[in-house]
């Protein structure tokens, strides 16, 4: 993950799995999980088992313990604990600290940041001190400030190992790659909205900025991800619901539809999504889209003004003329625009004007990132779903071999175990499930049966 020819973006205060779990699906290349002091048992608990969590359920190194801690014990034992890739040791530490921590580090194969305050002006020092670390940060000592370090200060220092922080975004993140063409950047206060809430949109406009040099592929969970269905006859209950069933999934998910593709599926979620943002803020939901042309950037607008904690924006048609096509690409590009990632979902039997795997080609140059194929019928005996989508699969794999597709499936109340094993031979790896769980006493034993049919494939 640590290529040297990209620029890292590292993002600092993340303090639950599922922002976690979003920032890795962003690209980002570290995570800071602030453990202040060795004192705070709580924080380091909590923040060890996310940590491992998202170790184990990614293909993911970037796990960094930003602590300003000076016992060695703490750094021993959390090294011990096998949940961190990296420590930074923030508050200014002098060189012996650095160096005992070094020790460890190496012990481990854990990467060392130290934190630097630029205003010291010591060059002999920061050079002493980089010499013992991997990267080393810019920044001062209290950190999360959002204070920007000046210019004529950031340009004393060399640039080989060094990381910026201290009131980078969006807005000006260009200008100092240009300036002084750092190792990487450090990100706190720039992306969020309020302390420990992340501004997803603004961390993908971020990675955009930094790929228009080194582009890279998004990861994708190496195991099988689990969404909640939720719709607006959850909003009465839906703080039962979501204390019930949020800590067993991966995300939320959402539909939207006009009546456009039948008038018997008419669906408005945006009640759902303020409930969520108010309840889970830092849960994310990926949203589903049927509805006309002429409608969907409003209603993306609307959305995001509800709950801008958005996944993946899910388009749909039935069929494709060229016209469509076209409309589709424009609608992709405005959402790569808003820094939204963008998912397409396919109907079995799709009718195009193009070959598909041209059709797919086109898709990913467009920039989308995940595929879902749905039968006539969310209802089909899994003999008839195999037959409708398993050849789209097929082609969708062929066509990604170089990084694993994110196939979804809606699963229905009524299919059981192993039938989602087989359904996941064909290549899903990621379902969405409502009635299910929602107000089942045995809903943690069912999710966890879930994962581990799912992961055989």
């Amino acid at each position: 993950m640590f290529n040297d020819r990209r620029i890292l973006l590292k993002i600092c205060r993340v303090d639950d799995y599922f922002t976690a779990r979003q920032l890795v699906l962003s690209d980002v290349d570290m995570i800071g999980y602030h453990i202040i002091s060795s004192q705070d048992c709580f924080s380091a608990v909590s923040k060890k088992e996310i940590a491992k969590k998202i170790k184990m359920n990614f293909r993911f190194s970037g796990n960094c313990l930003v602590t300003k801690s000076r016992n060695l014990k703490f750094y021993e034992d959390m090294a011990s604990a096998g949940s961190f890739d990296l420590f930074q040791i923030h508050g200014s530490p002098n060189y012996e600290f650095v160096h005992d921590v070094r020790r460890i580090c190496e012990s481990a194969r854990i990467k060392l940041i130290a934190q630097f305050d630029p205003y010291l002006g010591d060059l002999r020092g920061f050079s002493q001190i980089s010499e013992l670390c991997d990267y080393i940060l810019l920044d001062y000592p209290a950190g999360g400030t959002g204070q920007l370090i000046g210019d004529a200060l950031l340009g004393k220092f060399p640039s080989d190992k060094l990381l910026i922080a201290g009131g980078i975004n969006e807005a000006n993140i260009q200008e100092k790659i240009e300036k002084f063409s750092p190792q990487g950047f450090d990100i706190q206060t720039g992306v969020e909205a309020s302390k420990g809430i992340k501004i997803l949109s603004k961390i993908r406009l971020i990675k955009k900025i930094l790929d228009k040099e080194f582009p890279s592929f998004s990861l994708v969970p190496s195991g099988p991800s689990i969404y909640l269905a939720l719709t607006d006859a959850h909003t009465s209950n839906i703080q039962n619901v979501l204390d019930c069933s949020i800590e067993l999934v991966d995300g939320v998910h959402l539909d939207h539809s006009d009546g456009h593709f039948s008038k018997h599926f008419v669906r408005d979620s945006r009640v759902i999504a303020a409930c969520l943002k108010k309840l889970r803020p830092n849960v994310p939901y990926d949203l589903h889209i049927f509805c006309e042309k002429q409608k969907f950037q409003d209603v993306i607008t609307d959305y995001i003004n509800v709950n801008d904690n958005i996944g993946t924006i899910w388009i749909q048609e039935e069929q494709f003329s060229q016209e469509k096509i076209q409309d589709l690409l424009l609608n992709i590009n405005w959402l790569r625009i808003l820094g939204l990632r963008v998912g397409i979902s396919f109907q079995a039997g799709l009718s195009l004007p193009c070959d598909f795997a041209d059709f797919v080609s086109l898709l990913i140059d467009a920039g989308v990132f995940q595929y879902s194929v749905v039968g006539t019928s969310f209802n089909k005996s899994t003999d008839e779903y195999e037959q409708a989508v398993r050849p789209m699969l097929k082609e969708l794999a062929g066509i990604e071999k170089n990084r694993k597709v994110k196939l979804w499936i809606m699963l229905d109340r009524e299919m059981d175990l192993e039938k989602l094993s087989r359904v996941a031979s064909f290549g899903i790896n990621a379902v969405s499930i409502g009635k299910r769980l929602i107000g089942s006493d045995q809903a943690g034993s069912y999710v966890r049966q879930m994962r581990a049919h799912m992961a055989r494939y």
